[in-house]
């Protein structure tokens, strides 16, 4: 089933050289338009460091365990292993194609911004899942290895949100806040 919908995205390579271009587009550079918007989310609002810093953890976790999963498990990438696949970008075939990592990277970073806000999340979801798509469109991934790695992204945002959110509304607080000195008029 894998393979079906893998070749029935790709009868959609070499029908238009515009379509070709936004796929090459979605699945090589809006990674980058993504990184870039997680980091005017953070620069729109100074106090949002901490959703910032979730997503950058996030996204280095998410890209960790991926690389872990291809080291115990490897699968070659479509147009290595299907004759008929198209490929639009550089790849080798040596690379591994489950789960993606370019799809672990994306969802993990959305993730950790949707937790905190949902407006600027859900775009960032919406340009995650479009490079997803344009990882199996181009040749590079079959959906089975996008959605893993959508699902890892996620995990790995919700594990990292949530540790954020314990060690600063628990009483670890101390390690990460300093709390204020008492005034004069309090100890009279």
């Amino acid at each position: 089933m894998d393979t079906a919908i893998f070749y029935a995205i790709q009868r959609l390579v070499g029908l238009s050289p515009v379509l070709d271009a936004i796929g090459i587009f979605c699945a090589s550079v809006l990674i980058w338009i993504e990184a870039a918007a997680v980091v005017a989310f953070f620069i729109q609002d100074r106090r949002r460091s901490w959703a910032f810093a979730s997503a950058i953890v996030s996204g280095a976790l998410a890209w960790l365990v991926s690389e872990g999963i291809g080291l115990i498990y490897f699968r070659p990438r479509p147009f290595a292993a299907l004759t008929a696949a198209h490929l639009l970008i550089n790849k080798s075939a040596l690379d591994k194609s489950f789960p993606s990592d370019h799809a672990s990277i994306a969802f993990a970073a959305a993730g950790a911004i949707y937790l905190v806000d949902r407006r600027w999340g859900g775009a960032l979801l919406a340009l995650a899942a479009l490079i997803a798509i344009g990882r199996v469109f181009v040749g590079v991934h079959y959906l089975s290895d996008v959605i893993a790695g959508a699902f890892l992204g996620f995990v790995c945002a919700f594990l990292v949100h949530r540790l954020i959110h314990y060690f600063l509304h628990t009483k670890h607080n101390n390690i990460i806040r300093v709390r204020p000195k008492p005034s004069r008029e309090s100890s009279l």
